[in-house]
């Protein structure tokens, strides 16, 4: 494998790198998925670091594909590698599971159920409750969540690349969607001004995209960013400890692409272990924009699973990050990746910002 290529930032807030100059970088040899499609056992590896033996009960099963293609995206396993064309699909029900379903952004949905949970700092976290950032995950409160559908899958680059195509600009709300000099090194505006995506990053989490932009594509697909209270409940997936696995960070290698996962770069999807709700990467991978604007801690938010918006949820209010990242850069104030990684952590960024280390899913209403 090649070396990879740099990355450089200009500052940092809390766990998250922000205004770096790569995104996501690509090994140099570019995988152009050769093995792709051929056959293999499941105990098997497929010997490219972006492929899977594919174990999931469907047409992919027993192949080698992209991970996410193993789970929701039609594949041909007969293409020469490259590009993968951004299509609509129309999944057969019966390769689907009950409580997901899949749309024409290529999306699937999971559906949460509705409970009950504790929020904030977990009952078994030793960190100091004085400390300035721990008291933003107090005080521990009892929320309750109606059902909701929340995507299996953080939003790739061919799903954003396909939804700026639908809209012709980069035109979020009146404001950016992505930044656009950067997010170059893997997504291509042509000379017809559409977007593609090159072969090595299309199932990769879309990043260097700002609140707006996550937004305007959740509204763009009848959907809309979760609540911090939807977000953490989903991802707790009725567990208690601190992390989605346990409570000590050794468990963490399993479920999440991060800093001691010797990456410097975010992964590509279904990789790594979902959650109890069938959800992949709500730790590691990228951090996710939800809808809530900042407040310091929980006093005020609501118990309801709603957005929490205050007075002044205006463009210069930072809006809530939760999840942690695949980010080797995530040790600042004192933040280790272990911290950044905890089911309780959050941390905010102003709406405008644009990182390597963070992404977004999208949540929708039952009907």
């Amino acid at each position: 494998m090649g070396k990879r290529n740099l990355l450089f930032t200009t500052f940092f807030i809390g766990c998250f790198s922000f205004n770096a100059l790569f995104a996501c970088s690509a090994t140099d040899d570019v995988n152009e998925y050769g093995n792709e499609g051929k056959s293999c056992n499941p105990d098997d590896t497929c010997n490219l670091p972006d492929l899977i033996c594919c174990k999931n009960d469907n047409a992919y099963h027993g192949k080698c594909v992209r991970a996410s293609l193993c789970y929701s995206i039609d594949f041909n396993p007969n293409s020469n590698g490259g590009d993968l064309d951004i299509v609509d699909i129309e999944e057969d029900e019966e390769e689907v599971d009950d409580d997901t379903t899949t749309d024409d952004f290529n999306l699937k949905w999971v559906s949460i159920p509705e409970g009950d949970f504790m929020m904030g700092k977990s009952i078994n976290d030793t960190r100091d409750e004085s400390d300035y950032y721990v008291r933003r995950e107090l005080p521990r409160h009892t929320v309750h969540v109606p059902a909701f559908e929340l995507m299996q899958f953080e939003v790739t680059n061919a799903q954003y690349a396909k939804f700026l195509n639908t809209i012709g600009n980069n035109t979020c709300l009146d404001k950016d969607c992505v930044d656009l000099e950067n997010i170059k090194f893997r997504l291509t505006l042509n000379i017809d001004d559409t977007w593609s995506v090159s072969g090595s990053y299309i199932d990769r989490p879309i990043t260097l995209v700002t609140w707006y932009g996550a937004k305007a594509f959740c509204e763009k697909i009848g959907g809309r960013l979760p609540s911090e209270a939807e977000w953490e409940y989903a991802a707790r997936a009725e567990t208690t400890t601190n992390y989605l696995c346990g409570n000590q960070p050794s468990c963490l290698d399993d479920i999440a692409c991060w800093d001691q996962s010797n990456t410097l770069d975010c992964c590509t999807m279904g990789q790594y272990e979902p959650n109890s709700f069938r959800l992949f990467d709500m730790s590691g991978n990228v951090a996710e924009w939800v809808e809530d604007c900042e407040d310091f801690d929980y006093d005020r938010t609501p118990t309801d699973g709603s957005a929490y918006y205050g007075k002044k949820c205006n463009d210069y209010k930072q809006r809530i990050v939760r999840g942690g990242s695949w980010s080797p850069f995530e040790n600042h104030y004192d933040h280790d990746p272990e911290t950044c990684l905890l089911t309780s952590y959050r941390d905010f960024s102003y709406p405008f910002s644009m990182s390597t280390s963070i992404g977004f899913r999208c949540a929708r209403n039952l009907e």
